[in-house]
């Protein structure tokens, strides 16, 4: 009987090992593939793919061999996790694990590409894209010119023969829940988009800010988070005065004239401690004093202290409304009707602490009441004020804003029957909008992090299925 016990405990340690090898080692040999001064990593996970939209991987290979008719074969291991990263000298890389090297070749010979053998690894090169296999993994890199092949070759071979090591961009993602992970430097973005922002990131080294990213589906929305992290005294100052006076949105009192607009966005400000903050900023005191002209904006800016909204309600329709502590700051824009005048537009006061601004036939009117300074093309929302102002109180919209630092919602179908939509998408991609999804939402709930989602109007699992039926 001993016997038997020792052999059975043989065989679950070799199942053990087996498990543990197609789970956790495969995934390490593309890991160890990643070099360790990478600008940028990414981890894409298909099995919390498949967990998050309630599919099984029978479900997949079912579906795969419906859309290609074929062996599902490729010899590629879709279960285990792959990695893509940015090199140092800027390459794009992908790594993924190979569940049947022979197979992954044939595929590729199927393909009409042409495989090479070259110290103990296997090459195609398509165009500006090299890829190099062995028997447990591959990397693809790009793009990469003629010229560089035999050099860039040497590289690749380097980190496809490196062991296990430390990897330090890859380590704060490891842990974070995405189907899809990424930690990029903005160091790694390309020079002519950084030279748009250098102004304003004067004194920051931007290869120690860094942006992480998350991709997740949800049961009825699809979703991006996005928190950035910095080793830069410079950026971190400079996101303190942000700190400062960037308030949670008080929902109970968010005030808006429409209780479904087609586009919502809210924030909360205390604009004394804003103006506190940005006083030692040149750029912003020389706005301010140019706009003394016409209307006292310091004032103005100083009275705000509470709840920031602005909604679009149909496609002629908007509304801002900012909660101010007082309204002194009115007193001063008597110079708002000559100035408008000065730029052809026609600017009639209409009451203490409201004004008509005309364009051709377009009005708007500004003013402040019941403690609102509004400005709307909406005459009726003007002249309501808060007897008409907030939202219900079961509002999906009221709920979501609650506690956020900033709040973005976009009804999706408004925008699709929208002659903006109309005009820019076609009918195809409009009734995609109508028939799946619901609304696009932002928010933030501390200054480094953002959350976008794309809410679906059933679960999405039971609209890939559906698809899946047709």
């Amino acid at each position: 009987m001993k016997k038997y016990l020792i052999l059975l405990a043989i065989v679950v340690l070799a199942i053990a090992v087996g498990v543990y090898y197609f789970l956790f080692a495969r995934g390490s040999v593309c890991k160890n593939v990643v070099p360790e001064d990478a600008k940028a990593v990414m981890i894409f996970d298909s099995k919390e793919l498949l967990k998050q939209m309630d599919f099984s991987f029978s479900d997949v290979m079912r579906l795969w061999k419906q859309h290609n008719n074929e062996d599902s074969n490729v010899g590629i291991s879709f279960t285990t996790p792959m990695y893509g990263f940015i090199s140092s000298d800027n390459y794009v890389c992908g790594v993924f694990a190979l569940s049947d090297a022979e197979a992954f070749e044939k595929t590729i010979v199927g393909q009409e590409y042409t495989v090479e053998s070259q110290r103990g690894f296997k090459w195609v090169s398509v165009k500006d894209v090299l890829l190099c296999f062995d028997s447990d993994k591959a990397l693809v890199l790009g793009p990469v010119s003629r010229g560089e092949t035999d050099r860039v070759r040497g590289q690749m071979m380097e980190w496809m023969k490196q062991g296990a090591h430390d990897v330090p961009m890859l380590n704060t993602i490891e842990d974070m829940k995405g189907i899809l992970r990424l930690r990029i430097s903005y160091g790694a973005i390309p020079d002519n988009i950084q030279s748009k922002y250098k102004a304003l990131f004067w004194n920051v080294d931007l290869d120690k800010i860094f942006l992480n990213m998350a991709f997740n589906i949800k049961e009825k929305a699809i979703a991006l988070s996005m928190k950035t992290d910095s080793e830069d005294e410079g950026y971190d100052k400079f996101v303190s005065k942000w700190n400062a006076f960037l308030c949670p949105i008080d929902g109970g009192d968010l005030k808006m004239p429409y209780e479904e607009p087609l586009a919502l966005a809210a924030f909360n400000l205390d604009g004394e401690d804003m103006m506190k903050s940005q006083s030692t900023d040149p750029t912003f005191g020389m706005a301010l004093e140019g706009l003394k002209t016409y209307f006292n904006v310091g004032k103005m800016l100083q009275a705000i202290d509470g709840n920031v909204a602005i909604a679009i309600n149909d496609e002629s329709t908007f509304y801002a409304g900012i909660e101010v502590d007082d309204d002194e700051f009115m007193k001063g824009a008597q110079g708002l009707e000559s100035g408008m005048s000065a730029l052809g537009i026609q600017c009639k006061k209409t009451g203490s602490e409201s004004y008509t601004i005309e364009s051709g036939d377009a009005s708007v009117y500004l003013g402040v009441r019941d403690d609102i300074l509004y400005l709307t093309s909406d005459y009726d929302a003007a002249k309501a004020g808060s007897k008409y102002s907030s939202f219900k109180d079961g509002s999906s919209l009221k709920s979501q804003a609650d506690d956020k630092l900033f709040y973005l919602s976009i009804d999706l179908n408004k925008l699709a029957k929208s002659s903006f939509a109309t005009s820019s998408f076609d009918a195809v991609e409009t009734k995609l909008v109508l028939k799946y999804f619901d609304r696009l939402n932002a928010s933030a709930t501390d200054d480094n992090c953002l959350e976008i989602e794309l809410t679906t109007k059933q679960k999405i699992s039971d609209i890939l299925k559906s698809e899946e039926e047709k």
